[in-house]
């Protein structure tokens, strides 16, 4: 219940994404047609091949990653990119959603992993997803062009 919860908090931020591209002299067709990089294909395929376990539990530790990059850095990256580049709120509310909504979500992951069913197996389990979830993170970022 709480990843489908996390999942309907979460559907729709490409459509924010876009927004923000258009906003800044972007064309939409070109964000909505462009190719996922490598690292963004390689993470996508990672997150759902997890999600189609039987027991997704794992996906705490993508969570925790994606989650805690959003609250660590994101409020901070929006700041920057607007001052740098003269930006309004609006440009650049991906980022400032994340950075201010993410907390809560890290709140909830919390709740989870501190759950009387979690044991040193899933934990595991966890841990090596949320490895695995940084090092493709990275790979997408290493992939931007």
């Amino acid at each position: 219940s709480t990843f489908i919860g996390h999942a309907q908090d979460e559907h729709r931020d490409y459509q924010m994404l876009e927004k923000n591209y258009v906003s800044v002299g972007g064309e939409l067709s070109k964000i909505v047609e462009y190719d996922k990089n490598i690292g963004s294909e390689a993470l996508s395929a990672f997150i759902f091949h997890q999600a189609s376990r039987e027991n997704p539990v794992d996906l705490i530790g993508s969570m925790f990653i994606i989650e805690g990059l959003g609250n660590r850095l994101a409020l901070k990256w929006a700041k920057e990119i607007k001052e740098t580049l003269g930006l309004q709120d609006e440009q650049v509310s991906f980022l400032a959603y994340h950075g201010v909504n993410d907390e809560s979500h890290l709140a909830k992951l919390e709740n989870l992993i501190n759950a009387e069913w979690m044991t040193d197996d899933i934990a595991h389990r966890i841990v090596k997803t949320a490895r695995v979830t940084a090092r493709l993170y990275l790979l997408q970022l290493e992939e931007i062009r």
